[in-house]
């Protein structure tokens, strides 16, 4: 896949609006690839920002929550807004008798219409298994209800929304450990500045532009750190962090890719970078 990239290979095509983001999903069955492998080649196929968020989003769910059997879309639900005149009740596990129940809310749900998986943090003080950070479940049990936004401030072809969860039940092999919840942080962020450098590399082919090797050899030196990393730790990466962000903040800020609107999303992406 990186020979591919890096010889102008993978082609992007028109696809911003979520729909058509999925169906290439599907189309293409990318829950068989690497994560450094959806991180590249999504990104590389998308003219969009919204094609590179899914990239690096989807990508580092699936490095960190890998599921062999799950073929769609995951969702990282950690935020909370309680409001009880609209349900939204704070996120609690209660153990009645030999079985777990999630009950509340979260009130941040990436790809609210598409996304099956939803990966539910948990804050302490419940009656979580030790060690336990939050579950894993799917949009379709039983108290599961998905509600989308009715405004959205960024990424507007990306459905957002939130969740509520009425006595869902858990069971033991649903949990995940509290340490990834602090490695999706970095994690996340390594994946999205992969997929932009690759969304950089792509469309200025696409645009009959010659890549610089500088980002070539980026795109290929961060390609390979993250492969590594799916079996050894996670290692620290701090002077290719460094160059790479360099990289893309100066090619934002001079607008390289002239078809993409980056300031009406730039918050966002600076967050990870």
């Amino acid at each position: 896949m990186l020979d591919q990239l890096l010889n102008g290979q993978l082609i992007a095509s028109e696809k911003s609006n979520e729909k058509d983001l999925f169906s290439h999903w599907n189309a293409y069955n990318f829950y068989r690839l690497s994560s450094p492998d959806i991180s590249i080649k999504f990104s590389a196929e998308s003219i969009s920002l919204e094609g590179i968020f899914v990239a690096g989003y989807q990508s580092a769910l699936h490095a960190l929550f890998p599921d062999k059997e799950w073929r769609g879309w995951s969702s990282f639900l950690f935020s909370e807004q309680p409001d009880e005149n609209a349900e939204m009740l704070p996120t609690t596990l209660k153990k009645d008798g030999l079985v777990y129940f999630l009950s509340g809310s979260k009130s941040w749900v990436a790809h609210s219409e598409y996304a099956g998986r939803l990966i539910v943090t948990l804050k302490p003080g419940n009656d979580n298994p030790e060690d336990s950070g939050g579950v894993i479940i799917r949009d379709k049990d039983i108290g599961v209800s998905i509600n989308n936004h009715n405004s959205v401030k960024i990424l507007n072809n990306i459905s957002q929304g939130c969740a509520i969860f009425d006595r869902v039940k858990v069971e033991d092999n649903q949990f995940f450990k509290k340490s990834l919840i602090r490695e999706f942080k970095k994690v996340e962020s390594d994946y999205m500045i992969l997929s932009i450098l690759s969304f950089f590399l792509s469309n200025k082919f696409s645009m009959g532009k010659k890549p610089e090797d500088n980002l070539k050899s980026l795109c290929s030196d961060y390609y390979w750190y993250l492969k590594k990393s799916e079996s050894e730790p996670w290692r620290k990466s701090s002077s290719l962090r460094v160059r790479a962000k360099e990289y893309i903040l100066k090619n934002i800020e001079d607008n390289v890719i002239s078809t993409v609107d980056w300031s009406k999303d730039k918050r966002l992406f600076h967050m990870y970078l």
